[in-house]
């Protein structure tokens, strides 16, 4: 099953560009088509990031998506450390 749900999404709102300036806030309306596992992880993103709407879940995942592209190595690999054990483990962005 496929859902067609109009998020708004406003873009550059509480985000700052790479460089440090603050981007200027504009609303757009978008379209996206997502199934029932991605229905299920946006509910459980809401809870995870503390936010009400699926506008905010996507907005904080760009904005990890963006932190992801500038610290990633050469290769598109990010590394992640695991605050439990240390243990660093690479993640492929491609």
């Amino acid at each position: 099953m496929i859902f067609a749900v109009p998020i708004l999404v406003k873009v550059g709102y509480y985000l700052t560009t790479m460089e440090g300036f603050v981007t200027k806030a504009t609303t757009k309306v978008m379209s996206v088509e997502y199934d029932g596992d991605t229905e299920k992880l946006m509910e459980e993103l809401k809870e995870f990031f503390g936010v009400k709407t699926k506008a905010a879940v996507i907005q904080r995942s760009l904005a990890i998506a963006r932190a992801a592209r500038k610290y990633s190595d050469d290769d598109k690999t990010l590394s992640v450390i695991d605050p439990s054990t240390n243990m660093q483990v690479g993640v492929p962005l491609r």
